[in-house]
C-alpha cells in the first residue's frame, strides 16, 4: 500500500502472491482510497483467501474488515512495525479519540498481531481487552551476531556521529538534534 509503482516483488515463492494495490499511503482521508480499496475487494472476491498478512495502518484497517465481509472463513495477520506517523494517536493509552474508535472497530477482525516489542502489544491489548494472539517479534534490523559492538573509544575515535532515518519525529531526529547540541556544547571536535 503506497505509491511506489515501481516496486519488485519482494516474495519469490510458488505459493504466496505480492500484490501492490498502488492506494494513497500519505493521505488520511478515506476517499482517496477508494481505487485500492475497490481493488481489494475485488481481489479478496476473487481469491477467497483463507490468510491475509497485511502491513502498515490503513492495508490493516482495511483488509482486516474486508476479509470478514467478503470472506467469512479467511483469517487476518496484521504486522504492525510500530506506530509511525499513520498509528501515532495510539500511544496515548488513556485518551480516547474518534481515530482510535474507528481503529479498533475496523481492527476487531484481526485474527493475530505480529508486533516488534512490548510496548506496541501493550497498546493493541489495551485497545483490544479480548480475543486477539499476540506475537512479538522483538524488533527487525541489525544482526547482533554479525555486527558486534566495538568499544567506544574505538568505535567514536573520529568524533563522527551520522543519523540513518526518515527525517520525522517518530524516528527520534529531534532527539539526534539534541544530543548533537548538548555534546558540542562541552566538546567541537565532534560532528554530527
Amino acid at each position: 500500500w503506497g505509491n511506489a509503482g515501481n516496486e519488485k516483488h519482494p516474495l519469490e515463492h510458488s505459493n504466496l502472491h505480492w500484490v501492490n494495490l498502488e492506494g494513497d499511503n500519505l493521505n488520511s482521508n478515506p476517499l482517496s482510497d477508494l481505487k485500492a480499496i475497490r481493488a481489494l475487494v475485488k481481489l479478496i472476491r476473487a481469491n477467497k483467501p483463507t490468510k491475509v498478512m497485511s502491513f502498515n495502518a490503513k492495508p490493516i484497517l482495511y483488509t482486516s474488515l474486508l476479509c470478514k465481509i467478503f470472506s467469512t472463513k479467511c483469517k487476518t495477520l496484521a504486522l504492525m512495525e510500530g506506530l509511525g506517523k499513520g498509528l501515532n494517536f495510539l500511544s496515548d493509552l488513556e485518551k480516547k479519540t474518534f481515530k482510535k474508535s474507528i481503529f479498533k472497530w475496523a481492527t476487531h477482525f484481526v485474527d493475530r498481531w505480529i508486533v516488534l516489542n512490548r510496548r506496541d502489544k501493550n497498546i493493541i491489548r489495551s485497545i483490544h481487552i479480548h480475543n486477539h494472539s499476540q506475537t512479538i517479534l522483538n524488533g527487525i534490523g541489525i544482526d547482533l551476531e554479525t555486527f558486534s559492538a566495538q568499544s567506544p573509544e574505538k568505535l567514536f575515535d573520529n568524533h563522527k556521529v551520522i543519523f540513518v532515518g526518515r527525517l520525522i519525529p517518530e524516528k527520534g531526529i529531534r532527539e539526534f538534534v539534541e544530543i548533537a547540541r548538548r555534546v558540542r556544547e562541552f566538546d567541537m571536535r565532534w560532528t554530527f
